[in-house]
């Protein structure tokens, strides 16, 4: 994924992802525009939250990395509880992926590591800042046409451009990929491109009513539930709030689930495992659909596509661009 400085006036990048924010700070690419299909779609931009943001996603890292220079880190060692088994626990993800996956996220958020101070959400705010001078074109990507090399973003006139580089997820590009001779969308026909979703549950309660002294995860393996994971967080680790408590609930689900009554099945279901909590002291309540939160395997025929990309001036990269699982801390790197 490393890339050597490219400098033109026709570099497109489509997603305004952490990836792509990151690349553009560091003097890789000078990028003309950057086009997303709205502001604030990266999972790391996170819910505004009094005078910042908090994550949308409890975000680990096994060791700390530097970009922007201010960077402070709390190490978490989460207090693990288990309802039921954890065989249930690991089967909520994996009944929903027919293959091994690269990374399973909820094992790595229950085994600890640092989070950052303020949240992610606030060094990609800082990034989208300090790249603001870059033009920006917000909308839904009606296809990228290889052979004419343009874009076309909702009802504007074509983007073109001399080489684009591609964050957004690849399920989500492929089919909007043009070319006279069909070679991309052979290739995309016999491209399965495997995942769990994660329903989110962002809750904050106050300090009084939830006794907690120490980040603690509870794993649900009882069958039934759609919960898997419950992380609690006092908000003094990581955002400065002493008074207050940071609850995300995690449910791998398929998007036939993604019904409105869902918010309030997962409700229930916390009230049935006994969260100690006051359902009615919640003063902050944000839910959230992450499609792509595990990958499954990345296969040759991603690879073979990434290859013949390029030759058409398109660079596929970022953990969604490339279909390659990766930590925060390795973007930063590379």
């Amino acid at each position: 994924m490393r890339l050597d400085s490219i400098d033109s006036n026709n570099v497109v990048i489509l997603g305004e992802s952490f990836t792509a924010l990151t690349m553009t700070y560091k003097g890789c690419v000078k990028p003309h525009v950057i086009i997303d299909i709205w502001e604030g779609g990266s999972s790391l931009y996170g819910w505004d939250f009094i005078n910042g943001c908090i994550d949308r996603l409890p975000m680990l890292v096994k060791t700390k990395c530097q970009l922007l220079g201010d960077e402070r880190y709390t190490q978490v060692r989460p207090v693990i509880e288990v309802i039921g088994n954890e065989e249930g626990f690991t089967e909520k993800v994996y009944s929903k992926l027919p293959e091994e996956s690269q990374i399973n996220w909820l094992n790595i958020m229950s085994e600890g590591g640092f989070m950052l101070r303020s949240g992610w959400c606030s060094m990609l705010r800082k990034l989208k800042n300090k790249t603001a001078k870059i033009s920006r074109i917000y909308g839904e990507v009606k296809y990228i046409h290889l052979d004419k090399s343009a874009i076309k973003v909702g009802w504007r006139k074509e983007v073109r451009y001399s080489k684009a580089i591609i964050t957004m997820p690849l399920p989500y590009i492929l089919p909007r990929i043009i070319t006279t001779n069909n070679v991309i969308k052979r290739m995309s026909n016999n491209i399965k491109l495997n995942y769990v979703s994660l329903y989110v549950m962002t809750i904050v309660v106050s300090k009084s009513e939830v006794k907690l002294e120490e980040p603690k995860i509870i794993k649900v393996g009882r069958k039934g539930l759609l919960t898997a994971l419950i992380y609690l967080l006092p908000m003094d680790e990581i955002y400065n709030l002493s008074n207050s408590i940071l609850i995300y609930v995690l449910s791998p689900i398929t998007l036939n689930l993604l019904k409105p009554e869902l918010s309030s099945r997962i409700l229930s279901e916390l009230k049935r495992i006994n969260l100690p909590i006051n359902f009615k002291s919640i003063y902050f309540y944000r839910d959230y659909f992450e499609r792509y939160a595990i990958l499954g395997k990345f296969k040759d025929d991603i690879r073979n596509l990434i290859s013949i990309l390029k030759d058409y001036g398109i660079d596929l990269l970022g953990r969604l661009g490339a279909w390659r699982d990766v930590s925060i801390c390795d973007i930063l790197k590379n």
